[in-house]
């Protein structure tokens, strides 16, 4: 490890950080998924720190980083700003980026923002944050692949409609009810199972019982309920503001949070975007999404 410590971005919050590698090779910056989730020990298998340097942090309110009140002064473009307070702070020169599912949508987020400061950028299961990308995960398209899980999670709400659902759950968490708790456990078991369908009702719950799952609602919800604090259609709609930043892309075709399609439009529509399909889901971990994230970081290192 080269440094770990906070990194103060505001009166309110404290961005934990850690850093690995040779600071001789080209620097990464890791942006997680969630919003809400922070960076973990699983996330450091993608690199090979002896071929570069690597700055993972969470996100603000995420997992170690600290707040004085969690969703203030936390939207999309303090989650820039961030980014470009780190790379100041450290005097980064033209990192490379790398980002999976929400950490996509970031990634791409910053690079709009500030095009010529950055050198790659390599996502997996890429998250365009719009109103698209977001229905069949949210809006029960869900409901004919796993009926059992679409079950349970719209039981909680039985008179509500399919496409009212999820805002459902962000509301009562947001506002603190009696059933924040039971719902925020909820809401985290529906996004686990399907992204790892292999994973048995009980051993979700109890991975999900091992964290902080509250906390990571209620972000989820902030950032959710706001439509990602972006006009839909943003990064879509400003991608070639990044048509000469080398862009690749892991999806799986069995990714049911955020679907192949976007990606596939993505590439079609960009000769600067590479995409690597697998026949994988949406966890960056199974092997061939695994082998292939590992792959293009080198590539683009």
């Amino acid at each position: 490890m080269i440094s770990k410590g906070f990194i103060r971005v505001s009166n309110n919050h404290q961005i934990y950080y850690e850093r690995f590698g040779d600071l001789t090779k080209p620097t990464i910056i890791f942006l997680h998924g969630g919003p809400g989730i922070g960076f973990n020990e699983k996330d450091k298998q993608l690199f090979d720190f002896k071929t570069c340097n690597v700055l993972f942090y969470d996100q603000r309110g995420c997992k170690r980083s600290k707040s004085n009140n969690l969703l203030e002064q936390n939207t999309s473009y303090d989650l820039i700003d961030d980014i470009h307070t780190i790379i100041n702070r450290f005097n980064i020169q033209h990192p490379i980026l790398v980002g999976g599912s929400w950490g996509s949508s970031l990634a791409l987020l910053y690079a709009i923002a500030y095009p010529d400061q950055v050198k790659g950028i390599v996502l997996r299961g890429l998250f365009l944050a719009d109103k698209r990308s977001r229905f069949f995960f949210e809006k029960g398209g869900i409901k004919n692949l796993y009926p059992h899980v679409w079950k349970r999670f719209r039981s909680k709400f039985l008179a509500i409609s399919d496409q009212d659902i999820m805002c459902h759950y962000h509301n009562e968490i947001l506002k603190g009810s009696s059933r924040s708790d039971e719902l925020s456990l909820e809401l985290n078991l529906y996004g686990l199972i399907i992204n790892s369908p292999k994973t048995e009702l009980h051993q979700a719950i109890k991975n999900i019982n091992t964290t902080n799952h509250l906390i990571k609602s209620k972000i989820l919800s902030h950032y959710s309920i706001n439509d990602f604090f972006i006009p839909d259609g943003y990064i879509t709609n400003n991608f070639n503001t990044i048509n000469k930043v080398p862009i690749s892309i892991i999806h799986g075709k069995q990714d049911h949070i955020t679907l192949i399609r976007f990606s596939q439009e993505v590439a079609k529509q960009h000769q600067n975007v590479t995409l690597i399909e697998t026949n994988e889901g949406h966890s960056a971990y199974t092997p061939e999404n695994k082998k292939e994230i590992i792959y293009a970081i080198q590539k683009m290192i």
